[in-house]
């Protein structure tokens, strides 16, 4: 799998293909239940039944032996080693490890998780999510505790009659340091397509989000990704 990395407008990686072509054709993104209170509407996390069936599944199984192992997740920390020391965050690149653990519903939607954990023992997020709503956009970054981000596209905006609905990179008129994007300007676009990735580093410049939906006859489908410390490991400029 190849990593393009760039510094602009924030550290972040382009996957150009998550699997092999014949491969990527196996996948098929699972019935997803509505669920009251959950981010998008109809999603599935790793701690929900179903979702290592699915895993196990071909196509899925296949991009889980590639991203949800020690191997990647190192390759990525490494790949944004100068980033992270450059921002002071609590890690340290070299002594990431993988501590594989489920993080419940409950605490996805808590603060702060653990403070006294070892902030280099590191843990995967990978949610299905879909919406078919058009109202869903906003410039944010995620959890200070997910030392990577990112969306994986595993659907393309044509096959879903999609216009709009990209995800898109944003700088901050307004820059305060604190995580929070005052006056958004969108920076760069990425469209719904088929097969391919973008991995952010979420340091506190990591403005990202989902554009306006114009249009949309079927679902927005993606995979959240992370790569999540139990530590907030990313302190606004006042805490440090």
């Amino acid at each position: 799998m190849d990593l393009q990395y760039h510094s602009q407008p924030t550290p972040h990686a382009v996957i150009s293909e998550l699997l092999a072509p014949e491969i990527y054709s196996r996948l098929q993104f699972p019935d997803l239940p509505e669920v009251p209170g959950g981010r998008t509407g109809h999603d599935l996390f790793s701690c929900d039944p179903g979702w290592p069936e699915i895993m196990r599944s071909p196509g899925w199984a296949d991009l889980a032996s590639t991203v949800l192992t020690e191997e990647f997740m190192k390759r990525v920390i490494r790949l944004f080693a100068d980033d992270i020391r450059a921002r002071t965050a609590l890690i340290e690149p070299d002594a990431v490890y993988l501590e594989p653990y489920t993080e419940s519903r409950v605490q996805l939607k808590k603060p702060v998780m653990d403070e006294s954990h070892d902030p280099n023992a590191l843990f995967f997020r990978f949610d299905f999510q879909a919406t078919t709503s058009t109202g869903w956009h906003f410039a944010h970054t995620d959890h200070p505790r997910r030392v990577v981000g990112g969306i994986l596209f595993v659907a393309d905006a044509d096959d879903e009659g999609m216009e709009g609905g990209e995800f898109g990179l944003f700088s901050d008129l307004e820059f305060r340091d604190d995580r929070v994007c005052h006056s958004p300007k969108l920076e760069k676009v990425f469209p719904h397509q088929h097969n391919k990735g973008i991995l952010l580093l979420n340091c506190n410049t990591a403005f990202h989000g989902p554009l306006p939906i114009r249009k949309l006859a079927g679902t927005r489908k993606w995979i959240y990704y992370s790569i999540s410390s139990h530590r907030n490991i990313w302190r606004p400029a006042g805490l440090r």
